[in-house]
């Protein structure tokens, strides 16, 4: 969670300071919801009411699932220029721990922020571990 928090560090909260549940464990089930397959805010509340017990080994969840409005809220409160730097540079760290080839087929949907979102849902085959993400 740490690599995690330092990739995304440059991303502003802009929420009010009143906000339940802590922006980097929004942006990390929302990560994991689109890596499993999923496309709105709802299968991010779904998947991460459904993932409940794997991702309190990893996240505190002090206020436990965020709802889809909040998933909303953020993303769409969200400055996408910064945020995609960060996302770049996760996914740059991600990379390097990984070894032979990558078969990436992203999809971009529309996107009601701005013309410089980034895809919203990506599959990965990792050809040597025949392993997919989703």
């Amino acid at each position: 969670m740490e690599e995690f928090i330092a990739c995304f560090s440059e991303v502003f909260d802009p929420r009010q300071e009143n906000v339940r549940h802590n922006l980097h464990e929004v942006l990390l089930i929302a990560l994991c919801t689109m890596l499993c397959g999923g496309e709105d805010c709802s299968d991010m509340e779904v998947f991460g009411r459904a993932k409940r017990p794997f991702l309190r080994q990893f996240l505190r969840l002090k206020h436990g699932i965020p709802s889809h409005d909040t998933f909303s809220r953020v993303f769409r409160q969200l400055d996408p220029k910064p945020f995609q730097a960060c996302f770049v540079r996760f996914m740059e760290r991600f990379a390097q721990g990984l070894q032979g080839v990558i078969a990436v087929d992203g999809k971009t949907y529309n996107s009601r922020c701005s013309s410089t979102a980034l895809p919203s849902s990506q599959s990965q085959f990792f050809k040597d571990a025949q392993a997919t993400l989703a």
